[in-house]
């Protein structure tokens, strides 16, 4: 099968200091970087998330755990972008992120943060499956400042909850999309869907395809990146209107030949260059730059 690989300005890599434990081996082990949260704002100024955790991916199904006391551990690298200039990931600052649910926590195989996705400079949404009575993923909004992550608030529904895609709308009111078939936006924290009636042929574009990440406003079109489990992880580009309520679907792509999963949290667009925050095969973390006109191409 021929792939639709995605043209790549630059790649960083995300290498952090290696976070060492004994295993329920008794065996020395390390927990591996992956699925980065990256926000950029209008001044340059970058802050990276980096999801660390503690099993391996071997491909379909096939995982071992290594059982520390928890899955999922973060570090935070902040620094700046200058216009025209690559991003110098190796001077940026980095700590550990320290976090306090203040709910109630219930019996979960996995423990932890998952996932964050950038609302704003300073709002997240993070999969906590921990804080859901059921031990199913839930989905809370919480505060970042500095190192800390904060004032986590439950968001509705919360049954099992993953992937929603954030994005501030016309009417600068910040909304998820929940589903992409049947197509649902909501409010962060409520359950107050707003449906849209999509023509079927965007409807089957949309079946099966997963949320990634967050949207941006470009070109009059807010855009996202969505994906789908196949024999491998595939991608596409929507772009929506939303004062029309239409979505246009790009053809599939990868972002490398050789990886199984690929998983993108977050779109920035900054000096007229868009960067992807994406984690690769559980054990690698980069942020991807691309040009602009990679967001039309595969249309």
């Amino acid at each position: 099968m021929s792939l639709n690989v995605i043209r790549k300005q630059n790649i960083y890599p995300i290498i952090i200091p290696i976070l060492h434990f004994v295993d329920r081996y008794n065996h020395h082990n390390s927990f591996f970087e992956m699925n980065p949260s990256l926000h950029i704002d209008t001044e340059g100024n970058v802050v990276i998330l980096i999801r660390n955790i503690d099993y391996r991916i071997f491909g379909e199904n096939k995982f071992t755990t290594y059982n520390h006391p928890t899955n999922s551990i973060y570090m935070i690298m902040k620094g700046n972008i200058v216009k025209n200039e690559k991003m110098d990931i190796e001077n940026f600052s980095f700590e550990k992120i320290d976090y306090n649910y203040d709910l109630p926590t219930y019996p979960t195989f996995w423990k932890g943060m998952e996932d964050i996705r950038f609302v704003s400079k300073t709002e997240i949404l993070v999969t906590v499956p921990e804080c859901n009575i059921g031990g199913n993923p839930c989905i809370l909004k919480a505060i970042i400042t500095d190192n800390k992550i904060h004032s986590f608030k439950e968001c509705l529904p919360n049954k099992i909850e993953k992937n929603w895609m954030p994005f501030l709308n016309s009417d600068g009111i910040n909304k998820v999309i929940y589903s992409l078939e049947p197509f649902l936006i909501k409010s962060i924290e409520d359950e107050d869907f707003e449906k849209w009636e999509l023509e079927e042929d965007i409807s089957l574009q949309l079946k099966n395809y997963h949320g990634s990440t967050n949207g941006i406003y470009y070109n009059n079109y807010y855009w996202f990146l969505i994906h789908i489990k196949k024999d491998r992880i595939y991608h596409k580009w929507i772009k929506i209107d939303i004062i029309k309520k239409q979505i246009h679907v790009s053809k599939e792509f990868v972002f490398f030949t050789h990886s199984y999963v690929e998983f993108p949290t977050n779109l920035c667009l900054f000096d007229n260059r868009i960067f992807i925050s994406l984690g690769v095969n559980d054990i690698k973390a980069f942020i991807i730059e691309i040009a602009l006109d990679e967001l039309e191409i595969y249309f």
